[in-house]
C-alpha cells in the first residue's frame, strides 16, 4: 500500500515535467522526527543531503499521506515537490523561500488554487518569499 501511495503522488509530479524523483528516495515514517515540526507531511534532513545520501521521509500519518491512501495525493506531490527542492539546492543554506514556491506552484498546477492546502503553503511562502539565494 505504502509503495502505491507514493507513486501516486510521484505519478502526478511526472504529469508536471518533475521526474527526478526516485521511489528509492522516499521512505515512509510513522510520525514525524523529534526534530521536525508534530504537522510535517514530508521532510529531509540537511546532513544526509550534504552526505550525498538524501531520503525524503513522508509521514503516514499526515492528512496529506491519507488523502493521497483514498486517491488524492495532490497535497502529498507537493510536499515532495518541496523537499525536492531541497535536495537540488545541495548545500547550506538551504532556502525555504524557493521551496515552498515551488509546492505552491505544483498544488495551483493540480488544480488546488484557492483551497485550503494552497492558502497555508502561500502564508508560508509570504513569510519565506525572501529567504533564497542574493
Amino acid at each position: 500500500m505504502e509503495i502505491q501511495v507514493i507513486m501516486r503522488a510521484l505519478a502526478l509530479l511526472a504529469t508536471l515535467g518533475i521526474n527526478d524523483v526516485p521511489l528509492a528516495l522516499v521512505e515512509v515514517v510513522d510520525k514525524p522526527h523529534k526534530s521536525v515540526s508534530p504537522g510535517a507531511v514530508a521532510y529531509a534532513f540537511e546532513d544526509e543531503i550534504l552526505r550525498g545520501e538524501p531520503k525524503i521521509y513522508v509521514v503516514s500519518s499526515s492528512a496529506a499521506y491519507r488523502y493521497a491512501s483514498r486517491g488524492d495525493a495532490r497535497v502529498l506531490a507537493a510536499a515532495l515537490g518541496h523537499e525536492r527542492c531541497h535536495i537540488l539546492q545541495g548545500s547550506p543554506p538551504f532556502y525555504q523561500g524557493p521551496c515552498y514556491e515551488e509546492e505552491l506552484w505544483i498544488l495551483e498546477a493540480l488544480g488546488m488554487k484557492g483551497t485550503p492546502p494552497a492558502l497555508w503553503v502561500r502564508r508560508s511562502w509570504e513569510l519565506y518569499k525572501y529567504d533564497r539565494p542574493k
